[in-house]
């Protein structure tokens, strides 16, 4: 998995006119909208009209923030809900191997 920036430098464009909590929550608005809508189609349009922002300002927040780009954390986010889905919890469930009492 690639490395990406983990902070912003004062001068970085895309982030300059956002204060660090601003950023900061604006990102965690955005993650949270993105865990709400796992199930729909999400590509960068739906994210640029959800944040308000643009493409850049977008790419670096993530890269800031997360240390991925924004597509990468919704594949992130949807494998993880995936793993964590109650069917995949009741198929480990049931390939447990039966406790027998003493």
């Amino acid at each position: 998995m690639p490395h990406y920036k983990l902070s912003v430098s004062p001068g970085d464009q895309a982030l300059s006119h956002l204060d660090l909590a601003s950023q900061k929550k604006t990102l965690d608005d955005l993650c949270l909208w993105i865990d709400l809508h796992l199930g729909e189609p999400l590509g960068w349009q739906q994210l640029l009209t959800q944040s308000g922002l643009d493409y850049q300002t977008v790419q670096a927040l993530f890269c800031a923030y997360k240390n991925t780009t924004p597509m990468d954390w919704v594949r992130g986010r949807r494998s993880t809900e995936a793993e964590s889905s109650p069917l995949k919890k009741a198929r480990r469930v049931l390939s447990l191997p039966e406790l027998k009492p003493h």
